[in-house]
């Protein structure tokens, strides 16, 4: 019963961890957030980036969480042979889902900020 605890405080803590990246609080640094060197080259790309998977992490957080929900009363309605110790590989799914989601967008952001043209000066 312990274990499952720990999976509904890890799922838990990844929700509550994204609540700052979603709502653009966490600026550039090299500890917390999606940190590539295209995230961490410009500001714009960061906070888009990171409020991206800030929402891509809090859906996979809920998601786990209705799935460890769903094994829980399977567990106790249906199957009653499920060992609890295993549903931690089935809860990653969800977190490395929503990872690979968040790289293939970050690596689907134009490069840089493009600068408006100047117009010519006519004499």
């Amino acid at each position: 019963m312990k274990t499952l605890y720990i999976y509904y405080g890890l799922q838990i803590i990844i929700i509550i961890l994204t609540i700052p990246l979603i709502f653009e609080k966490i600026g550039p640094n090299h500890i917390y957030g999606f940190r590539t060197s295209k995230t961490l080259s410009d500001e714009k790309i960061w906070y888009n980036a990171n409020k991206f998977g800030g929402w891509a992490m809090l859906i996979a957080g809920v998601v786990g969480t209705i799935y460890l929900l769903l094994l829980q009363l399977c567990k106790k309605y249906f199957i009653q042979t499920l060992r609890v110790e295993s549903w931690g590989y089935l809860i990653i799914i969800p977190i490395l889902l929503s990872v690979v989601v968040s790289l293939i967008y970050i690596a689907r952001i134009p490069d840089g900020v493009e600068k408006p043209t100047e117009k010519k000066k006519l004499m």
